[in-house]
């Protein structure tokens, strides 16, 4: 009966989805209006199969090979369903809610409020081996971690083609005021905390400030920068990203992880943390309120929370991962790797990210609609 509730809502609303922010919304539910017959056919088969355990998380986020011996090893089926921003994440659990997914990966500004909202239900894993030996080091996992299972962490920062810049790209300044071989070959996130953030880093300032005067230099920034962009996009979109590859682009803004996954395809590709700092994000694997199957869910997070597992997930994703078992297990040039592994000393200008009050992300929001806007 939910998935008809949710057919009639999305008819509903396709009459009224008019701005551009919610034409996601509106296709996602054309593809669920045409997909209804299949999506029925599931429903009423789902009981004649194995148990299936559900992910909601980004695409290609998880070692395929870890999925196959869960599968075998417990005899169920995985299914995933992927994400492209955290906002695109956050609009999917609130049209649809949590009841169809088992587990879901979410950022670290978004546990609290997830669990607030009753889309998260607590591990209890206190005095658990999995959390004991989770990483600790980065205050945010402190708390996170009692709720859900932290799952990798890394860097926000800067890629480039380097064989196709006049100059190696060390700081931020060189994204907002670019020189000739990066005009018209820079993509940007569309995602207005990276984006409006980063400009506040390049000018000096805290990348969360709600200082309007700070803001408004950040805006203006923006829009100078803006002829030389050549598309706003996801910081983990694809098929966009591999622009990089190709050379159509030769910067962007991106995480450390997808950076180094890019340069197995193309060694040219360099990723810096700019002088100025990044951000540091964090990843954490949560079971939802409404899992259908939670203990098999505990089972897949004690799973890959096995040292050897972690250990081969992590080279699977080239992120850092916070198991401190599975870190002793990684080849020794991987656990160096400072764009893996950054120091304190490379972390002293980087900043978690945060929630900001709802009128200063509007602010944000409306920074990015006048910056896309000016590519259309």
């Amino acid at each position: 009966m939910k998935l008809f509730r949710q057919i009639n809502y999305c008819t509903g609303k396709l009459a009224t989805f008019t701005t551009a922010y919610n034409t996601k919304v509106a296709s996602f539910c054309l593809i669920l209006l045409f997909a209804m017959p299949s999506l029925a056919a599931e429903a009423q088969s789902n009981g004649e199969h194995k148990k299936i355990l559900t992910l909601l998380t980004w695409e290609d986020y998880i070692d395929e090979q870890l999925i196959s011996e869960f599968e075998q090893v417990h005899r169920v089926k995985v299914k995933q369903v992927h994400f492209d921003s955290d906002t695109d994440r956050n609009e999917l659990l609130a049209l649809y809610g949590v009841d169809n997914y088992d587990l879901i990966m979410v950022d670290e500004t978004n546990v609290p409020t997830y669990q607030q909202l009753g889309w998260i239900t607590p591990l209890n894993w206190n005095s658990s081996a999995e959390v004991k030996q989770l990483n600790a080091s980065l205050p945010e996992y402190v708390e996170n971690s009692k709720i859900c299972s932290t799952y990798l962490w890394g860097t926000t920062g800067i890629a480039y083609r380097k064989d196709l810049v006049s100059e190696p790209i060390t700081s931020w300044s060189q994204l907002f005021h670019p020189n000739e071989s990066l005009q018209g070959k820079i993509l940007m996130p569309s995602e207005a905390n990276e984006t409006v953030g980063m400009a506040l880093k390049a000018l000096g300032y805290p990348m969360f400030s709600t200082n309007k005067d700070e803001l408004k230099q950040a805006r203006d920034l923006l829009i100078s920068q803006a002829s030389s962009v050549k598309l706003y996009t996801s910081v983990a979109g694809e098929p966009e990203t591999s622009l990089l590859v190709t050379g159509d682009i030769v910067a962007l803004i991106t995480y450390n992880s997808d950076a180094l996954m890019l340069q197995e395809e193309e060694p040219n590709i360099a990723y810096t943390l700019p002088i100025e700092g990044g951000a540091i994000w964090i990843d954490f694997l949560c079971l939802s309120q409404h899992s259908r199957n939670p203990e098999l869910a505990r089972l897949f997070l004690h799973f890959i929370n096995i040292a050897k597992n972690a250990a081969k997930n992590a080279q699977y994703l080239h992120g850092a991962t916070p198991n401190q078992a599975a870190i002793q297990l990684l080849p020794e040039e991987l656990r160096n790797d400072p764009l893996i592994f950054p120091g304190k000393k490379q972390l002293s200008n980087s900043e978690p990210y945060q929630l900001l009050p709802p009128r200063a992300q509007k602010y944000r929001n409306n920074i990015m609609t006048t910056l896309i806007n000016l590519k259309l």
